[in-house]
């Protein structure tokens, strides 16, 4: 179903390890960072991380237009805690391809646009409270940029993470994903309108006490978000993504576009330069952006906000049945590096409707 044995894949596989990728050295930097609270990826010179680097670097060669970013450790982690390098290579590209993923982590991040904009028109119709509670604080919809681009490995508990991939292997990534985004934003709506600062719900929103709703209960988070599969439909979405297009035809773009870039972009750990011709990865702009203090602002109690993201956040476990069966996907260094790069963003938006006003 998830297209995990393809002969033909497979041997493209086998043929790639035998090449050198251009990001050789950053992705031997990124290994030990998507999930270093998981026992299978702490060693540097252990199986887990041998494995993600060379399913990385294999893709960064297969698809050279996406080369690497890393966003996608997050996705191939997963795969690799319960398959093979060679079956978690192939599934990668398969999603890719085959479940409309990949203009989500081309440079222009084309797709990501468009689910932020079906999820910011979702949560309007069927939230609206909320929806209109979030345009009151100034919060656009840039923050869900880590989650669409993670399938929401930054914060998500691994037992629940896991159930994520196996309805998005049956009934498709796009519906999946924002169903999934529908029904936390549903479940958490009471904290959330309870919240009357800015920096009190983007903490929420990005860090993982968004799922203590749910106890740890796997069941009741599947029943959750699959209860909306009538309502959150691919004809839905096909329809919203072309109203998307009639908007962008008609020269009016959304007007968190540009935030959208900017947390999609450094959340893949990559910067972009542009042209008038085309958009390329910069290497020089990449060493600043990888530390969480760089995109930080202080909250109104001068306490930044890697320490209070920090504060909530456990210590790993120890292997991965116990990381499984405690719900820990990663380490507090993963979980507020990223958030942090959408806040700034996120903050950034905030600022300029404010002086606008």
């Amino acid at each position: 179903m998830s297209g995990a044995r393809d002969l033909a894949l497979e041997e493209e596989y086998e043929r790639l390890c035998g090449g050198s990728s251009p990001y050789e050295g950053i992705i031997g930097k990124d290994l030990g960072r998507s999930f270093p609270g998981v026992e299978m990826f702490r060693d540097p010179n252990g199986e887990g991380q041998r494995m993600l680097g060379k399913v990385l670097r294999c893709f960064s060669l297969y698809d050279p237009k996406i080369g690497y970013c890393q966003g996608l450790g997050f996705l191939v982690g997963p795969l690799l805690m319960h398959m093979g390098d060679t079956q978690a290579f192939c599934i990668l590209v398969r999603l890719m391809e085959n479940y409309d993923l990949r203009s989500c982590y081309l440079p222009d991040l084309s797709g990501l646009h468009v689910r932020i904009f079906q999820f910011g028109e979702l949560l309007k119709r069927h939230i609206p409270a909320l929806a209109a509670h979030l345009d009151h604080l100034q919060i656009e919809p840039a923050y869900v940029s880590q989650w669409f681009l993670s399938f929401f490995a930054v914060t998500c508990p691994l037992p629940m993470l896991f159930r994520i991939y196996d309805v998005i292997f049956a009934e498709g990534a796009s519906e999946t994903m924002m169903r999934v985004a529908l029904a936390v934003m549903r479940k958490n709506e009471e904290r959330i309108t309870a919240c009357a600062e800015f920096e009190d719900v983007m903490q929420l929103l990005l860090s993982r006490g968004l799922w203590d709703c749910y106890h740890m209960d796997a069941d009741a988070f599947v029943n959750d978000f699959v209860s909306l599969t009538g309502t959150i439909t691919n004809d839905l979405l096909q329809s919203l993504e072309q109203k998307y297009s009639e908007i962008q035809e008609n020269g009016k773009a959304p007007a968190h576009s540009a935030d959208i870039v900017t947390a999609g972009s450094r959340f893949l750990g990559r910067m972009w330069t542009s042209s008038s011709k085309t958009m390329t990865l910069n290497p020089a702009t990449l060493g600043p952006y990888r530390r969480a203090g760089d995109f930080l602002r202080k909250s109104t109690s001068k306490q930044s906000m890697t320490s209070t993201l920090t504060s909530g956040e456990g210590s790993a476990d120890s292997s991965t049945t116990e990381a499984t069966s405690r719900g820990s996907s990663q380490s507090d260094v993963a979980s507020v590096r990223v958030p942090s790069a959408v806040l700034s963003a996120a903050a950034g938006s905030q600022k300029a409707l404010a002086s606008s006003n």
